[in-house]
């Protein structure tokens, strides 16, 4: 039987199962590796796998809080910059929280996959491509 995947594999940004590979490349901060070459696990799934990431943990995570902000901070705006700076200062927040999230909306759609819908033996077929 397989080992579930670890929710500390998020904030670590490491293989959910084995917690020793990144799930980052080297040097960037927006693309994953294939698999972990210790444990055999592969990644992406299927070819898309990732597309609902966005959608389902990014705009949740950055649309609540920018909302709740945008409420709260909406006054002292308006009233001393304008309806202008208030929306310069709103978009750029989102996007500079966006890029910064990015990877751990991954990591949450993957661990979470995986313990809904767990690996199965079958599935660990990661093997590192040898230059």
């Amino acid at each position: 039987m397989l080992p579930r995947p670890k929710l500390r594999a998020v904030l670590m940004l490491r293989c959910p199962y084995c917690l020793k590979q990144p799930l980052l490349k080297q040097g960037s901060w927006f693309e994953f590796e294939e698999g972990c070459p210790d444990c055999g696990y592969r990644f992406e799934r299927e070819e898309g796998y990732f597309v609902g990431a966005p959608w389902m943990i990014s705009y949740p995570l950055l649309g609540i809080p920018g909302l709740i902000l945008a409420i709260r901070f909406y006054p002292y705006f308006s009233q001393h910059y304008g309806m202008t700076a208030f929306g310069a200062v709103l978009a750029l927040g989102a996007c500079v929280l966006g890029l910064g999230l990015y990877p751990f909306a991954r990591a949450i759609w993957l661990v979470g996959d995986h313990m809904i819908n767990p690996l199965e033996a079958s599935e660990l077929h990661f093997k590192r491509k040898t230059p």
